[in-house]
């Protein structure tokens, strides 16, 4: 927190515990490590400056006491969990000795990785889902009359 009139910093909050990052499908290190570089990315006071509503890429929107610097109350916005890093542990049942199995090269393409196709020519799972949707809250804002 800042004093506008004097531009010195008047407090803080640690929040990096609070927020509880997921642990990606196809991340090799643990959600504890790799929380180490995230934080909040979106902040709104409210209109008394007592609150402070925080969120970012977790499943969690936090409030925070601005003068006691503490968190007042967390809330879930989501138990989805087919979104990515929603969980802190990943599923043992889809590990393998060698990590992961979205990790995993399904064989497919030449010796570069990369998959040769011709014109017209359909192969392989259609159904099979390329990109899994992660969490995120991307704005968050105070009701103005508080209610």
């Amino acid at each position: 927190m800042w004093d506008p009139e004097k531009g010195v910093q008047t407090g803080s909050i640690e929040g990096r515990h609070d927020l509880q990052f997921g642990r990606k499908e196809t991340e090799k290190v643990t959600a504890k490590l790799s929380s180490k570089g995230k934080a909040f990315t979106a902040l709104c006071y409210s209109a008394d400056g007592h609150a402070l509503l925080a969120a970012g890429a977790s499943r969690y929107v936090c409030i925070y006491h601005v003068k006691e610097q503490l968190l007042a109350k967390k809330f879930e916005i989501s138990c989805n969990y087919s979104l990515d890093a929603m969980e802190e542990f990943l599923d043992r049942r889809k590990m393998t000795e060698f990590g992961s199995l979205a990790l995993v090269d399904d064989g497919t393409g030449d010796v570069d990785g990369v998959a040769l196709s011709l014109p017209g020519v359909r192969k392989g799972d259609l159904s099979s889902r390329h990109f899994k949707p992660e969490i995120r809250v991307t704005s968050l804002r105070f009701s103005p009359t508080g209610k």
